[in-house]
């Protein structure tokens, strides 16, 4: 098929062993110099931070939330691959203090030119796909953390 490109939309990666008052001086040093906003949450990790500059994003999530508490946590980081370079000063000292740097996922994009109508859709590994406001999925919800996990759309 011509015309078909391939883009990587999102990446995650994990630094592990991150001292909370390492992450706590990150955290206020990006308060100081960019605009984000934080929220808690009581499921996942507990910590989320969403930095926004010049059109570029960065999604940070800090201290699993069912780990026993410890002064060294996980870190976690998701964004557009180019907002990985535009971020890149900020995330050297992670990358300094970190005990890993871990590749957790990425997401890929098929851009195919053609109307979802004219294009058929299979899972090789018997997975049903099923239509939700316009949208096909392979897999539930619960399931977008599995490989596989496709969503086609118009």
């Amino acid at each position: 098929m011509k015309d078909v490109q391939v883009s990587i939309d999102r990446i995650v990666v994990e630094f592990t062993d991150i001292y909370w008052d390492f992450f706590n001086h990150f955290k206020l040093r990006l308060r100081q110099y960019l605009n984000f906003s934080l929220s808690l949450k009581g499921k996942g990790f507990k910590y989320h931070l969403h930095v926004r500059d010049s059109g570029h994003y960065l999604h940070i999530s800090y201290q699993l939330t069912f780990v026993p508490k410890s002064r060294k946590n996980t870190l976690r980081i998701e964004c557009h691959p180019d907002s990985l370079v535009h971020f890149h000063s900020w995330l050297k000292p992670l990358r300094d203090n970190a005990r890993e740097i871990l590749f957790v996922r990425c997401d890929v994009a098929f851009d195919i030119p053609l109307p979802i109508s004219e294009l058929f859709t299979l899972s090789l590994t018997g997975r049903n796909m099923h239509t939700w406001q316009g949208t096909r999925y392979s897999n539930k919800k619960h399931q977008r953390q599995v490989a596989g996990y496709s969503r086609v759309y118009d």
